[in-house]
C-alpha cells in the first residue's frame, strides 16, 4: 500500500476521484479538500487509467458504475503488474449508490480496498481515506464533523452550489428520460435512475429518491413499460423541484 513521502503535507497527497455524475464528484472533490487532500477528477474507467499512466496517485476513489469502463473493470487493469500504470498497488476505494448485497464481495473480487456508500458521508470518507494511506485522520471543518449515517456534512454554501448545478441539469435530464422512452432503452432509463437517486440523496429529497429507485428496479427487470411509466412520473416530480428550489 503506497504511503506519502510526506504524510504531513497534505498538499503534495494527489488523489484521483472518478466518477462519471459531476455532482457526486463535486461532493467528493469538497470534502478532501477541506482537509488539505489534493483532488484530481476523472469522469470514467478510462479517463482514471490514462491519469494514472502520468501522474503518482496516491489513492483512487472509484464509482462503481461508470461509462466506457465499468469501475469494476478498471480495478482489474489497475492490478496487472504488467500494465504501464504507475502503481499497480495503489489503494482503491470503491464509491457505490448500488443496494445489492453482494456489492461488497464483488468490488473486493475486482481488486479495491474498501468500499463507501453514495452519498458519501466526510467523516467515513476522510476516515478511510487516512487508513488507507496510513496517516492521522485530518480534522473537517466543524461543519462537516457529521458521523452519523445519514448526515451530509455538507455547509450551506456549498449545498447552494450543488443545487444551482442540479437546477442547470433538470432541462438536459428531462430531454434524455423523453428520449429513452420514445426510443425503449430501458438499460438507459435504469443509468438515469441511478443517477438521480444518488443526487436526490444528497439533496435529501427522499420522495425524488424513491421515484428514482423504482425507475432503476425496473430498468434491471428490463420491464420497458413500468419503466416508461416511472420515467413520465419521475419527470412530474423533477420538475416539481426544479419550481420549487427555484422559487
Amino acid at each position: 500500500m503506497t504511503i506519502p513521502r510526506d504524510a504531513k503535507d497534505l498538499t503534495e497527497t494527489f488523489i484521483l476521484v472518478a466518477d462519471d455524475d459531476p455532482i457526486a464528484q463535486m461532493v467528493t472533490t469538497n470534502i478532501l479538500e477541506s482537509v488539505g487532500y489534493r483532488p484530481d477528477s476523472a469522469k470514467d474507467g478510462r479517463e482514471s487509467l490514462e491519469a494514472l499512466k502520468s501522474k503518482d496517485y496516491v489513492l483512487v476513489l472509484m464509482d462503481c458504475l461508470m461509462p466506457k469502463m465499468a469501475g469494476l473493470e478498471a480495478p482489474r487493469i489497475i492490478r496487472n503488474p504488467g500494465s504501464d500504470l504507475i502503481n499497480s498497488k495503489i489503494p482503491v476505494i470503491a464509491l457505490t449508490g448500488l443496494e445489492a448485497k453482494d456489492e461488497r464481495a464483488r468490488c473486493l473480487n475486482a481488486g479495491m480496498d474498501h468500499l463507501l456508500s453514495k452519498p458519501v458521508n466526510p467523516d467515513k470518507l476522510i476516515t478511510v481515506v487516512a487508513q488507507a494511506l496510513g496517516q492521522p485522520k485530518p480534522v473537517l471543518p466543524s461543519a462537516q464533523q457529521d458521523d452519523s449515517d445519514t448526515g451530509s456534512g455538507l455547509d450551506d454554501e456549498f449545498l447552494g452550489s450543488i443545487i444551482e448545478k442540479f437546477l442547470a441539469e433538470v432541462p438536459g435530464v428531462v430531454d434524455e428520460l423523453q428520449q429513452a422512452v420514445t426510443s425503449e432503452d430501458v438499460i438507459k432509463l435504469r443509468n438515469i435512475g441511478h443517477r438521480m437517486r444518488g443526487i436526490s440523496n444528497i439533496l435529501e429529497v427522499s420522495s425524488l429518491s424513491a421515484r428514482s429507485r423504482d425507475l432503476e428496479q425496473a430498468g434491471d427487470s428490463e420491464n420497458m413499460e413500468l419503466a416508461g411509466e416511472l420515467a413520465a412520473k419521475l419527470i412530474e416530480d423533477l420538475r416539481k423541484l426544479e419550481a420549487a428550489l427555484s422559487a
